[in-house]
């Protein structure tokens, strides 16, 4: 694998409206290797004519035509074909908040096998910010899409695809108990969240929780069900009010 290097995985379907501003966020300086992988679900509406145009004359753009099995089956599909020694997940709906070039910067005195950088979550009339931290506790874990991996750990730890919302939890949990010092925090904020993904969705809260203690139960973590809600009461230490303005 390309050493410091870059692969940014991003799954479509249907991203028409958001996908333009994903991809204007990806900012790079010169002498960066990096590649971008679409994994797109033959989505039927401009999205295929968005990520066409910006492919054009760019040779480091992959795009992966797959039938749509969810998302972490597409987010599987990008992980078979990375070819660079670190992975991050950019969503068609999330804005990259720095410079790929910077990324590598901070990449290059990482010596474990992720980097936990901070997220936001835009509201409205509001910014809810997800901290990094070092995962010494399970029931607050970094934010994942704020996680830079090791593309090796990736492609032996993949996304469980029997799961709906918590299969990132378990990966990062598998990961994390293999080897519990894997995780280092970066404190700088790598994403900026659209609000009312899978797993910021009310409706979904009951398969989330469902999803968690699953994982915790898999895990052999006692009074699972109980650790979940303290897990989800958690979040409210994360919140913090901005003035929308700060958004890009």
């Amino acid at each position: 694998m390309n050493k410091n290097s870059i692969s940014i995985i991003t799954c479509t379907y249907n991203s028409g409206k958001t996908l333009q501003r994903t991809l204007q966020s990806l900012k790079c300086g010169s002498n960066v290797n990096w590649e971008h992988i679409i994994v797109d679900g033959y989505s039927k509406d401009e999205t295929c004519d968005i990520i066409n145009s910006y492919k054009k004359n760019k040779n480091n753009v992959k795009l992966i035509k797959t039938e749509s099995k969810g998302v972490y089956n597409a987010l599987n599909c990008g992980i078979d074909v990375a070819i660079n020694e670190w992975t991050l997940f950019l969503h068609s709906d999330d804005e990259l908040n720095i410079d790929i070039s910077e990324i590598e910067k901070i990449l290059k005195t990482i010596l474990t096998s992720v980097a936990c950088f901070s997220v936001q979550i835009q509201f409205d009339l509001s910014i809810r910010k997800y901290r990094t931290n070092r995962f010494t506790n399970i029931l607050r874990p970094p934010p994942h899409t704020g996680m830079v991996f090791r593309t090796s750990v990736l492609k032996k730890i993949k996304f469980d695809e029997d799961y709906k919302i918590s299969g990132d939890y378990k990966q990062i949990l598998t990961i994390k108990n293999i080897d519990d010092k894997s995780f280092t925090p970066v404190f700088k904020d790598l994403v900026i969240m659209s609000a009312g993904g899978l797993s910021t969705k009310f409706k979904n809260l009951k398969m989330s929780l469902i999803e968690d203690r699953r994982v915790l139960k898999e895990m052999n973590v006692r009074f699972a069900l109980f650790k979940v809600f303290i897990k989800k009461l958690i979040k409210i230490d994360q919140l913090r009010l901005r003035k929308y303005s700060n958004k890009k």
